[in-house]
Order: structure tokens, then sequence, then C-alpha cells
């Protein structure tokens, strides 16, 4: 389970991703609508915004006519081009910790992310504070640019 941080870092401005699963297999999907707000609004809420996703994740079951697409056909590719420090925030369920971490398009379509070669993630263990997470986003933007 996961959230999309997908940063301009030029404007300031960064979208919002949440990814639900399905019921019966668990593949997950990208659900619209994409949030959109300033990299600093996101520190700010982020951790209340993040934290509430997990707990929704749970009791949220997506099906195929329940996803609404975050982009057009042509407004995808665009739209990653510009916004290109992606940042993944997921939840491992059975350890309760939180890991942030720098991606990259190895093409402009949400199927093209990809981990580095090296670890540049950040992990949270749970108690983690508002402060805690804002520091490892703040080493995400930093390590995916």
């Amino acid at each position: 389970m996961s959230l999309l941080i997908l940063a301009d870092t030029k404007t300031s401005s960064l979208g919002v991703v949440e990814y639900f699963r399905e019921p019966i297999f668990s593949n997950q999907h990208p659900c619209g609508p994409l949030l959109e707000m300033t990299i600093e609004e996101f520190l700010v809420r982020g951790f209340d915004l993040t934290l509430g996703h997990f707990e929704d994740y749970d009791r949220t079951h997506v099906t195929k006519n329940d996803l609404r697409p975050l982009f057009s056909e042509n407004q995808e590719k665009a739209y990653l081009k510009r916004h290109k420090t992606p940042i993944m925030i997921s939840k491992n369920f059975v350890t309760g910790e939180i890991t942030v971490s720098p991606l990259f398009f190895r093409q402009y379509a949400l199927s093209g992310l990809r981990s580095h070669d090296t670890d540049r993630r950040a992990t949270l263990r749970p108690g983690f504070s508002s402060k805690d997470f804002r520091a490892a986003v703040e080493h995400a933007l930093n390590e995916a640019g």
C-alpha cells in the first residue's frame, strides 16, 4: 500500500497519488483524483494525510469500475515530465514501519517508475513524529534530485 508523491522542485508543487487494492487479487491501482498542493504544504500536512491514507487503505477496496483516471492519455507524460521527482511512501503492515523512497522514471509513465540502485530510502519506526516524517520526505526530495 502506498502513496506516490510527484514533485516539481522548480515550481515547488506536487501531486499525491493514492493507491488502493482490489478485493480479490490485491493488485494495487492508482486512484484519482490527483491531490495537488505545494511542497511546503505537503511537508506540513503530509504526516496526517499519509496516516489517514493508510487507515483508509485497510477498509477501501476498488474494482475496475471504481477506478478514475488520474490523467487523460495526453496529460500523463507532460505532467510526469514536469513533476519528475517521484517519492513512494509505503507501509509494512507486519512491522508498522513507513518507508519513504525516492524513485526515478525510466519512462514518463506511472508504470515507468524504478528504484535507484543504491538504497536511498528512509524507514520510520512505529510511533514516528511529524518532525521525523518531514525529515524523511525532505531527505527523499534531496536524494531524488
